[in-house]
């Protein structure tokens, strides 16, 4: 497909690593990032890897909440669009 970017490999084990390290071992972070000589598609994509962690985090976090409460997201709440 035209206008597609397949990230490089670095970018794709930054991404993996940032999001791995984020949920199981955060404070393992600035130890990886202090490393000298990493490429720096992997550090861009060490960052986009956790921002990716936090999104799903929270999403789950609201998923978790709804449940709680017995809200549906899928319902119709009388609400106009």
């Amino acid at each position: 497909m035209d206008g597609i970017i397949e990230p490089s490999e670095d970018f794709m084990k930054g991404f993996n690593h940032g999001y791995e390290i984020s949920r199981d071992n955060p404070e393992m972070k600035d130890t990886i990032l202090s490393a000298k000589d990493l490429p720096e598609d992997y550090v861009i994509g060490f960052g986009d890897g956790e921002l990716q962690y936090d999104r799903d985090r929270i999403r789950d976090e609201f998923i978790q909440i709804e449940r709680e409460n017995g809200l549906d997201e899928d319902a119709d709440m009388g609400m106009e669009y």
